[in-house]
């Protein structure tokens, strides 16, 4: 019996705990709200009108709905399957780096989803991967859209360019690519630095 009356007691205890925090966050939501308002002009004669404040209760718990950024925009996107929009979408927002992380994402999401690993996405995906180490490296705020168009008509041979530069200074190729990349185009004959090149 005297088991019963203190589980019962502490039920009792949690009920009245969680109304008085459940009070209490009401309150502070009040006490926000109207000290987020702006504030009336000091003349006197003018007075607030009642009926234009906000009801706060019905208000809290209402999450303001968000445009999705360019990044979530990209992600859905990609889990789609259509992995060209991705692609081009992550493109206009060069020369910021998660652009360039997006479409290597994409480009490994668009290889695992091919039968047989294209050419053509080896190329886009070491070339996608020097373009950003070259933007990374020089003066990201002196590049425009002009300068990385110009520097991807430069990036038109891949292959040429693994000779050249290799895999161990780009930054932006995973251990999986550079594994994959040797396996399609054997070592390259050196590992140099991408700003030796360009």
């Amino acid at each position: 019996m005297t088991t019963f009356l203190l589980i019962l007691s502490s039920l009792v205890l949690t009920a009245t705990i969680i109304w008085c925090l459940h009070q209490y966050q009401i309150r502070k939501s009040r006490e926000i709200a109207e000290s987020s308002n702006p504030l009336s002009p000091l003349d006197i004669e003018t007075r607030v009108d009642r009926r234009q404040e906000i009801n706060v209760i019905a208000e809290i718990g209402q999450m303001p709905s968000r445009k999705p950024s360019w990044s979530d925009e990209i992600k859905a996107l990609r889990d789609s399957g259509s992995f060209k929009e991705a692609l081009a979408l992550s493109k206009r927002q060069y020369p910021k780096m998660l652009a360039f992380r997006q479409s290597l994402i994409t480009l490994r999401a668009r290889l695992k989803q091919e039968p047989a690993q294209s050419e053509e996405s080896l190329k886009d995906l070491y070339r996608t991967a020097v373009l950003g180490d070259l933007v990374r490296v020089s003066n990201k705020a002196d590049k425009t859209l002009a300068d990385i168009e110009s520097l991807t008509d430069r990036l038109k041979a891949p292959r040429a360019i693994w000779n050249k530069v290799g895999y161990r200074n780009l930054e932006l190729l995973t251990k999986t690519d550079r594994k994959l990349l040797v396996q399609h185009w054997g070592e390259p004959e050196r590992h140099d630095s991408i700003n030796n090149i360009f």
